[in-house]
């Protein structure tokens, strides 16, 4: 809801500036100078600058919101090329650096998921991706920076780089591997999520990373398209025609980067309600690494481990004895433990014991004294299958699990106290919460 509403405020605040100042960049330049424009901006790219700074859930979130950062870039490059100096080309000179401080490194993250992909042109190209597109942004903050007698020798530089370096390519092959338009045939994100069995977090945070970059390398190719050509022929004329470019090109990426705001979203999206069998896979993986299952401090582990990949979630991990004794198990009968619901899974008999997990991504409150006063309706039986059907019954949509008490069950849970109910009655530990 936080990330939603942020979105929410974003878009009030750019459409509110779109509908009074336009949507064109080229129209307002027509009105306004340079200078009066980027000072017009400021509070947009403040807005900008605050979601690249909330982290990496916000920006997955928003990117569109990220747009109006394009808008000035023309515009800086005229005051960088006029050598007119003001607090608001610092201003954003400023926001620019920032965006390159905050982007993390992504290519340790390509060089760890080498071993998933095929020795196709995909995996060649991503590697050195990331360098292009940073050294480029960092040419053209090079040349907003410098002083007037270097500015022409860094723009040089800045132009001959970008092409060495095949310009737009590099956006295009990252746009393509995002969109799975590669031979490959699988988006990258997809093979990170893949690599990393699906945790949230780390694809959430690639993504952003993803997004950053994408944003610079924009970015550089705006200012390419201001700065190329002959300084001699930089007349009235020639910058109204090197506009036209910059608008045709602001809206072929800001297309593009709909279309992977887009990809990402489904994917986190995948990620984030598709986690219960990787969520299984990972428990069976603690349970093949540990000999004492049969422990509190193991329920514990596991719930820690549970709770800090798929945060979104809460959980309960209960483990018990499959057999004890043969007079205890005389006594509990056959049918000594029994669930009902959707959202569990189970791993039985393993080292003679049973883990149960079950979980709930919006759990609802429990009517705590309508179970105690089916507690006491209850008579003393043996049969959990029984004892789960009778509470099912009642609380429908809810996850009931029942053990007989001569099993020693471990638990525990996240839950908050509201929305779980777990407690012993006569010959029965029950366990109930939202499905």
């Amino acid at each position: 809801m936080r990330v939603e509403t942020q979105a929410r405020q974003n878009r009030i605040l750019f459409t509110a500036a779109e509908d009074q100042q336009g949507n064109s960049l080229h129209s307002e330049k027509m009105t306004h100078s340079p200078l009066q424009f980027v000072a017009g901006k400021k509070d947009e790219i403040e807005a900008v600058m605050d979601i690249f700074e909330k982290g990496t859930e916000v920006i997955v979130e928003v990117v569109g919101e990220l747009f109006p950062i394009f808008q000035v870039v023309a515009p800086v490059v005229k005051l960088a090329l006029d050598n007119m100096e003001s607090k608001e080309a610092r201003f954003m000179k400023e926001q620019f650096q920032k965006i390159e401080d905050e982007l993390g490194e992504i290519s340790d993250e390509l060089r760890n998921i080498s071993n998933e992909l095929d020795k196709t042109r995909m995996e060649e190209e991503c590697f050195t991706i990331e360098e292009d597109l940073r050294n480029q942004f960092e040419n053209y903050i090079e040349f907003l920076n410098v002083g007037k007698n270097f500015k022409k020798a860094k723009r040089k530089v800045f132009l001959d780089h970008f092409e060495a370096t095949k310009g737009e390519d590099g956006l295009e092959t990252l746009y393509q591997a995002v969109m799975e338009e590669y031979t490959f045939g699988k988006s990258i994100l997809k093979i990170v999520m893949e690599y990393h069995k699906r945790d949230r977090r780390i694809l959430e945070d690639f993504c952003a990373r993803l997004i950053k970059l994408f944003f610079m390398g924009i970015i550089s190719l705006l200012a390419y398209t201001a700065l190329k050509g002959n300084e001699e022929d930089e007349t009235p004329e020639r910058w109204e025609e090197k506009m036209e470019d910059v608008e045709e090109i602001k809206r072929k990426w800001q297309g593009k980067m709909e279309a992977i705001e887009k990809k990402i979203k489904a994917v986190v999206e995948d990620c984030k309600t598709n986690f219960a069998q990787q969520a299984k896979e990972d428990t069976e993986q603690l349970l093949r690494g540990n000999k004492e299952i049969k422990s509190k401090e193991f329920t514990d582990n596991v719930l820690e481990f549970l709770k800090k990949k798929y945060y979104w979630v809460s959980w309960s991990v209960r483990v018990y004895y499959h057999s004890v004794n043969w007079f205890k198990d005389f006594r509990t009968g056959k049918n000594y433990h029994n669930i009902t619901g959707s959202s569990h899974f189970e791993f039985s008999d393993i080292n003679n014991v049973n883990v149960v997990v079950s979980y709930c991504v919006e759990p609802k409150i429990i009517d705590k004294s309508k179970v105690r006063q089916l507690i006491e309706e209850q008579k003393k039986d043996n049969n959990m299958v029984a004892v789960t059907q009778v509470f099912a019954e009642s609380f429908p949509s809810c996850v009931v699990h029942a053990v007989n008490h001569h099993k020693d069950v471990y638990e525990s849970s996240n839950f908050q106290p509201e929305y779980y109910y777990s407690g012993q009655f006569k010959n029965c530990v029950l366990c109930i919460h939202s499905d």
